[in-house]
């Protein structure tokens, strides 16, 4: 007993190497494990692109912020009591836009039907695709194109063209951060496809093992099974229960 704990502890792999019992691996299961290993994979760039997202926030309200007090004479310290008034309307969330001749086109968009929109849709688990929802929402009529989305920190009105940047370095940021952000979910579709070739080769658990140890671990758990009543125990068990009803008839509620 103390040399299987020394062993488990010493070399965790390689104990669950060799007490793995192999089952066969489902498309489910496959699929599952190549999401989670994704996810792994990417998360480090996807928590970069949140503060790069959190840092343009702050910047973009801050103008938006000057540009209101600019139209209006209205400090912002008023607006909450004007807006909770009903005097005027709470400016929740802005998709930023510039203006290319006479129309305004989104800065940051993704295609409803592009690869990255796929991957982020379809190959990362909920926490990292729930990170991506918080800057990259849908924004056409139809749920399909999804474009970065400023949420204000605190309440102000709402704006004509509000949503309009001229500042050159905040495009200019913007239109970095949405090559970023679609370079890393092209770079995550082409692993999830490398994870399921390898994926796709193991037929049980104890091959995807052998052959990739860090898919291995996101197998999931083998219930151990319950002993079941032998037919005669269960026979039993049932002329037991037609004898005392069901619930049993307690002694006394008889007589």
């Amino acid at each position: 007993m103390i040399l299987t704990k020394i062993l488990m502890t010493t070399f965790p792999f390689k104990w669950q190497e060799l007490t793995m019992k192999s089952f066969p691996i489902t498309k489910g299961m496959r699929s599952d494990i190549a999401r989670c290993m994704t996810s792994k994979a990417v998360e480090k760039s996807v928590n970069d692109i949140g503060k790069e997202a959190e840092r343009l926030n702050k910047v973009f309200w801050k103008l938006y912020e000057q540009k209101l007090r600019a139209v209006s004479g209205i400090p912002s310290t008023r607006w909450p009591e004007l807006i909770q008034q009903g005097i005027a309307t709470n400016c929740y969330q802005r998709v930023p836009k510039i203006k290319v001749e006479n129309t305004f086109i989104n800065i940051l968009h993704i295609d409803g039907d592009s690869a990255p929109m796929r991957c982020l849709t379809e190959m990362l688990n909920s926490d990292l695709l729930q990170a991506f929802r918080k800057w990259i929402k849908k924004v056409s009529h139809y749920g399909k194109h999804s474009s970065i989305t400023f949420t204000t920190p605190k309440p102000m009105a709402d704006m004509r063209e509000g949503e309009v940047i001229e500042d050159p370095e905040l495009i200019a940021s913007i239109q970095k951060l949405e090559t970023r952000i679609k370079t890393t979910l092209t770079a995550a579709m082409g692993f999830h496809s490398k994870a399921m070739t390898v994926l796709n080769s193991c037929r049980t658990a104890k091959q995807l093992q052998d052959l990739l140890p860090e898919g291995a671990k996101y197998l999931p758990k083998r219930e151990p099974k319950t002993k079941e009543l032998a037919p005669t125990e269960l026979a039993a068990s049932v002329t037991e229960m037609l004898q005392k009803g069901i619930p049993p008839v307690e002694q006394s509620e008889a007589a």
